[in-house]
């Protein structure tokens, strides 16, 4: 053959090799010899930190038909853990607390989820925190009231209208 691999050679073998077939398969998939196969792995391992580790978590991964895009989205949840300074403990200990308050309440972790967004986005939308959470629905609460009152007194004022002119109203 002679001249330098290709990239997408080398790409194709490390692939095969993560996904768990054996250096004969991936010589014959790629079309290349073992030797060049166990070349292009240990260059790997040689240069990308853990790489057997990676090797190990993929081979279980296709080993137990197991979904990658769970696995991958585990990655990304546990990245958002740790940019948050959180535990895997916290985090246990709070889906457990979900679980019981849920339970006892009688409504799913979907709905309890539903309900803690509809919150988070109505105190984006009041530009709010969740302690003053309270004074804001007082708040509101007395606004509503007061417009409830002006609802009866328009009404009111509205039938005096009518009666002095002599007037109905019309469905």
């Amino acid at each position: 053959m002679g001249g330098k691999l290709p990239a997408k050679t080398k790409e194709k073998v490390l692939k095969l090799w993560l996904l768990g077939f054996p250096r004969k398969k991936i010589a014959e998939k790629v079309g290349i010899g073992e030797g060049t196969v166990t070349s292009i792995v240990q260059d790997a391992k040689e240069n990308i930190p853990d790489v057997d580790l990676l090797h190990e978590v993929a081979t279980e991964i296709v080993r137990n038909n197991w979904d990658l895009s769970i696995f991958s989205s585990g990655i990304r949840h546990r990245k958002m853990l740790h940019e948050r300074d959180l535990t895997d403990d916290q985090i246990d200990s709070l889906i457990e607390n979900v679980d019981e308050h849920c339970f006892k309440r009688g409504i799913s972790v979907q709905q309890f989820a539903n309900l803690v967004q509809e919150v988070a986005e109505t105190l984006l939308r009041f530009d709010c925190s969740i302690n003053t959470l309270p004074e804001l629905i007082a708040q509101k609460r007395g606004e509503l009231v007061a417009l409830q009152q002006e609802i009866v007194s328009l009404e009111s004022y509205k039938l005096e209208l009518l009666r002095e002119n002599e007037l109905t109203e019309f469905p």
